[in-house]
C-alpha cells in the first residue's frame, strides 16, 4: 500500500506576551551580621531598547513594519492590539518609532548616506508630504519625502504631525526599503538591529556599524528572505 499526502496552509496569528527580566542581588550575610562592609553583587540585566518603556526589539520592529511595510496606521494597530487582549495606545507606538529611529536607525541611515555620497550619480523621486507644526512654516508648506512605497502608505496617513515624526518616518522608510532591496526580511532585520546595536560599546564608530549595514555579508541568514 502507499501513503497519500495532502497539504494545506495553517495560519498562526500574532500573539502578545509580556517577558519579565529578573535578576538577583546578592549580599554577604556574614558581613551584615558582623557589621562589616557588605559587598553587594547584582547580576547583569539585558539592556532595554527603549529605557523606561515596555518596548522590546521585537515589539518595536513589529509596529514599524506594520506601518511602513504593510501601510497600517497606528490607530488600526491600536485596534489590532486590543483584539489580541492588550491595550497599547497609538501615542505610545508613535513614541517607540520616534525613539527607535532617532536612537538606533539614524546610525544606519548616516552610514547609508556616506555610502551614497561616494557614488557618481544618484536618482531620487520627490513625493510631497504635509508636515504640521513645523517652526517657521505654515501647515500648507510643501515638504518632500523620497521612498516610492510612501505613496501607498500616504493613502492611510495624509500628513506628519511634527518635524520629528516626519524625520522618523523618512529614517524608518530608508532602512526598510534598503533592506528589501538587499534581500532582507524587514521585521527580522529591524529586530536584529534593535537587539545588537545596544550592545556596542561605541555606537558612533563607523567601523563598528559596518557589519549591520543592509548590504553586509556578515548579517545572519535569519535576516534574509528565504
Amino acid at each position: 500500500m502507499t501513503t497519500e499526502t495532502r497539504s494545506e496552509l495553517a495560519m498562526v496569528p500574532a500573539q502578545v506576551k509580556v517577558v519579565q527580566h529578573v535578576r538577583q542581588v546578592y549580599a554577604c550575610r556574614h558581613c551584615e551580621r558582623h557589621e562589616l562592609q557588605t559587598p553587594i553583587i547584582t547580576a547583569p540585566m539585558p539592556k532595554p531598547v527603549y529605557p523606561g518603556s515596555l518596548a522590546s526589539p521585537s515589539a518595536m520592529a513589529y509596529t514599524m513594519c506594520q506601518k511602513y511595510v504593510d501601510s497600517m496606521p497606528l490607530y488600526r494597530q491600536e485596534q489590532q492590539f486590543a483584539r489580541m487582549g492588550y491595550t497599547l495606545s497609538r501615542q505610545t507606538m508613535a513614541n517607540w518609532m520616534i525613539y527607535g529611529a532617532e536612537k538606533w536607525l539614524t546610525l544606519i541611515v548616516e552610514g547609508m548616506k556616506d555610502y551614497l555620497l561616494k557614488q557618481e550619480v544618484l536618482h531620487a523621486d520627490e513625493t510631497t508630504l504635509q508636515v504640521l507644526k513645523e517652526p517657521g512654516k505654515s501647515a500648507e508648506t510643501t515638504s518632500y519625502l523620497w521612498i516610492k512605497p510612501f505613496v501607498i502608505g500616504r493613502k492611510n496617513w495624509l500628513f506628519a504631525n511634527t518635524p520629528r515624526g516626519a524625520t522618523a518616518s523618512a529614517t524608518i522608510y530608508s532602512v526598510i526599503e534598503t533592506a528589501k532591496e538587499n534581500g532582507l526580511h524587514p521585521f527580522r532585520y529591524l529586530q536584529y538591529l534593535f537587539e545588537k546595536l545596544l550592545q556596542l560599546s561605541d555606537i558612533h564608530e563607523p567601523k563598528a556599524l559596518e557589519p549591520f549595514m543592509p548590504w553586509s555579508t556578515s548579517l545572519p541568514n535569519t535576516c534574509r528572505v528565504p
